[in-house]
């Protein structure tokens, strides 16, 4: 059952910045609420504590933590829940994506990573849900839009191609801009940056499977089982 699966997540272990318009006591009810309910207002009701200081603050702009802890639950929400709580859970994701986290509190600890900023965090949960948002339709696949500008390469092999220039095999999650863009490497608990990444090969199917050129990064910092997030990512902050 959904409420299950939110009181199994370790809420303590949640970073809780020192800001007036973070209300962490609401989340857990609001996400229980959210996911039984059946009308627009008791959708609508919790949503709003959701995105008045629970996982956001939409007046301000701002996204907390908690929304990487969040995002599974309502994805699992937009999977079981009633059309109501569905649409209101896919809004709350969409500002999970979109809005910036305040200051010294960008980045999460994940499965994936020690450093993840909040954005990429959720943007990884939405895309591996692709199918129940799509079936959301219009909002489902702006969601899923948004998700694939905060990509995600996990390097498997290198191979030094010139002075300064690595080539790196992997999988791409998202999309990569067509112009070299700055990544942020990282490694274990390390983080460099990449003064320019670009695409070599594009993945050719589903698999995501592709090629990278790393500019300007020291060859033994690009090792396998590393990892690049855009740097816009990680630089944002309210």
């Amino acid at each position: 059952m959904l409420s299950d699966a939110i009181d199994a997540v370790d809420w303590s272990a949640v970073p809780a910045p020192p800001n007036p318009r973070y209300r962490p006591e609401v989340i857990v009810g609001s996400l229980k609420e959210l996911a039984t309910a059946t009308t627009l207002d008791q959708a609508a009701d919790a949503a709003s504590r959701l995105a008045g200081g629970g996982i956001v603050h939409d007046h301000s702009g701002m996204v907390f933590p908690s929304a990487s802890w969040a995002a599974p639950l309502l994805l699992d929400i937009v999977e079981q829940g009633h059309p109501h709580a569905r649409a209101a859970a896919v809004g709350l994701l969409d500002d999970a994506l979109c809005l910036h986290p305040p200051a010294g509190y960008n980045r999460v600890v994940t499965e994936h990573g020690m450093h993840v900023p909040i954005c990429c965090a959720v943007a990884r949960s939405v895309r591996s849900r692709r199918d129940i948002l799509l079936a959301q339709g219009h909002p489902g696949k702006r969601v899923l839009a948004e998700a694939r500008l905060h990509w995600r390469f996990d390097i498997e092999e290198t191979l030094p191609v010139s002075e300064g220039v690595v080539a790196a095999f992997g999988v791409l999650e998202g999309v990569l801009p067509s112009p070299p863009v700055e990544g942020e490497l990282h490694s274990g608990p390390s983080r460099f940056r990449v003064p320019a990444v670009e695409t070599e090969y594009p993945p050719a199917d589903d698999t995501g499977q592709a090629c990278l050129l790393l500019r300007g990064v020291p060859t033994e910092k690009a090792v396998p089982d590393s990892a690049l997030h855009p740097t816009a990512c990680g630089e944002r902050e309210h």
